[in-house]
């Protein structure tokens, strides 16, 4: 736009009301944070849990289906589904969880489902089958339209975080701050988006850089992958 000159330079830093940085940093500080937890998309979740019927006549609360919480959680691994053990000078393993056998929850929690799923049952599923899962949830159904939009669909809602990549954390963090609302006239810092995406991936990533455009946005990246440098609307080496 006219506040950006030839040389790279933002003359009207006024012309932005909002500048998110986003970078490639870990979502969550535990291997316990996950893409659910991260964008709140659990707490809705626990929220549908915690209204059903089976819920109400066992007297559990929200807190009760949260792997966070001594209330329903698993008393053997504390919510965590594994077990580590160390292996002196080899490292630590990792094993499942002999009590839950890998739930998170106890019997009595995983007794409640929703459309058929327990809550250990709904963390396993990847963003586009909790999308068909959850079809009617409107708040729900928010979040995860804008991860497929930025190519996330694959991922299961309670992947480790601690096994996502830079760029998938990085989008995960992008999908929050979208989450909070439509914006217009926001500058947006991307530290390489496209750091280990295929072709395929970086075409329905793009797609959504382009709604975010076309809202009236503007995104700065770091990127050297060429497919997306040629996509630019400024190049500044």
């Amino acid at each position: 736009n006219d506040d950006v000159n030839t040389t790279g330079r933002i003359d009207n830093p006024n012309h932005f009301n909002k500048i998110i940085w986003v970078n490639q940093e870990a979502i969550g500080k535990t291997a316990r944070s996950n893409p659910a937890t991260y964008t709140k998309l659990f707490d809705k979740i626990r929220d549908l849990f915690a209204a059903s019927d089976q819920a109400l006549k066992y007297g559990f609360t929200k807190s009760h289906f949260s792997f966070n919480s001594d209330k329903g959680r698993c008393p053997t691994c504390l919510g965590a589904g594994k077990i580590q053990q160390g292996m002196s000078f080899l490292g630590k393993s990792e094993t499942a969880c002999d009590t839950c056998m890998g739930h998170r929850f106890n019997q009595d929690v995983l007794a409640v489902t929703y459309s058929g799923k327990t809550i250990s049952e709904v963390l396993e599923l990847d963003i586009q089958q909790a999308r068909v899962l959850f079809e009617g949830e409107k708040k729900i159904c928010k979040t995860l339209d804008i991860l497929i939009d930025l190519g996330l669909g694959y991922l299961s809602l309670g992947q480790s975080s601690s096994s996502l990549s830079g760029g998938e954390a990085q989008r995960i963090k992008l999908a929050t701050e979208l989450t909070r609302g439509a914006t217009t006239s926001t500058l947006y810092l991307l530290d390489e988006p496209g750091n280990g995406l295929h072709y395929a991936d970086l075409k329905i990533l793009l797609r959504g850089f382009n709604k975010l455009i076309s809202q009236g946005n503007t995104i700065i990246a770091i990127e050297h992958d060429p497919f997306v440098v040629a996509l630019a609307d400024w190049v500044i080496e």
